[in-house]
């Protein structure tokens, strides 16, 4: 009996571990496609935007390699089948027709033969041409039975000639309609990044006046919130959460969040003493483990301040109303530390 539960815990297990790298490659898949509206081809990013297209077209193979492997599932079943055939059917229907065959031999043997007639005499001349009759009817017969199954060969060679041709062109079709559909993804998210480029000020301007969207820039925002929601939902789901307590073991101290895939910090969220209220939340880039964005609230749980990074380690400090929650003022930072810019709202 204990056996058999391991046995049953062992199989869940490695089901468990199935499932959890059918998401975690799905989930790969996901923020590889979506990672598309993230292009930018400015000087410093355009490494980094050639890393992101080729992600996203290795994404689309990936996609169109599982459609054939499930399309071509069905010749896999066919061979199934033709050793079932093989191996079980017709070994018992062999033998079902040895032991009918047995049974009319047994019967022929064992049944008492009539008593034999004279023979009736007739003429050699119309046996002669009776003999030479039915040769050439079993001629014709055989002339007959070999054109059809010629016939037959040839049916059959023609159907499944018809059959390959028609799977390649399905499998053909599917490619170019997949090709087509990666391609204007890929160019509508390059013409969506140039037009938002071109309508942005860039990072070290100061902005003058909060220009008014077009409806275009609503979807777009929209998009992005949807998909971002969507992201952090299957992120919940596949990254790992560590959480320490105090010493009394009741009180939440922080929260340590992993990534499934690097086994990388990406998330810190540190509480005060009551547990329950964030201090603040500190978010780091999951392939260099570099801090890109620490948010600080105060004691009512209302953020203070934001500091947020980019990849030349320039930042920016976000200073925030603690009564209304809104951004009254921008601090950019050089790497050294120096100050770049100020803004006031």
């Amino acid at each position: 009996m204990q056996i058999s539960i391991s046995n049953i815990d062992v199989f869940i297990s490695k089901i468990n571990d199935y499932v959890i790298f059918i998401i975690t490659f799905l989930k790969n898949i996901f923020n590889n496609i979506i990672a598309i509206r993230n292009v930018d081809f400015s000087l410093l990013n355009i490494p980094n935007s050639i890393g992101i297209i080729l992600h996203f077209i290795l994404s689309i193979f990936y996609i169109l390699i599982s459609i054939t492997i499930l399309y071509f599932m069905g010749s896999i079943f066919s061979i199934f089948k033709f050793i079932i055939k093989w191996t079980i059917y017709k070994p018992i229907k062999f033998l079902i027709l040895l032991i009918y065959w047995f049974l009319l031999l047994l019967k022929y043997l064992f049944t008492p033969k009539s008593e034999s007639k004279q023979p009736v005499e007739t003429n050699n001349s119309n046996l002669d041409e009776l003999k030479q009759l039915n040769k050439k009817i079993s001629d014709l017969e055989y002339k007959l039975n070999l054109q059809k199954k010629q016939n037959i060969i040839k049916k059959s060679g023609f159907r499944y000639e018809k059959n390959k041709s028609n799977k390649k062109k399905i499998i053909l079709i599917l490619w170019g309609f997949l090709f087509v559909i990666a391609v204007t993804v890929l160019l509508s998210m390059l013409l969506l990044s140039l037009q938002s480029k071109q309508s942005q000020q860039s990072f070290n301007q100061p902005v003058e006046a909060k220009p008014i969207q077009s409806s275009a820039q609503q979807e777009q925002e929209t998009y992005n919130a949807i998909l971002k929601k969507i992201e952090s939902e299957v992120n919940e789901l596949t990254n790992i959460k560590e959480i320490v307590y105090h010493p009394d073991g009741k009180t939440i101290k922080h929260i340590k969040i992993l990534d499934s895939t690097t086994k990388k910090e990406i998330k810190r969220i540190v509480y005060y003493d009551d547990g329950k209220t964030i201090n603040w939340i500190k978010e780091y880039n999951p392939q260099t483990s570099l801090l890109i964005k620490n948010t600080v609230h105060d004691k009512q749980g209302k953020i203070k301040n934001i500091v947020k990074y980019n990849s030349l380690r320039e930042y920016v400090f976000e200073e925030y109303n603690p009564q209304t929650g809104i951004k009254i003022g921008e601090t950019y930072y050089n790497p050294d530390g120096t100050v770049k810019e100020v803004k006031t709202y």
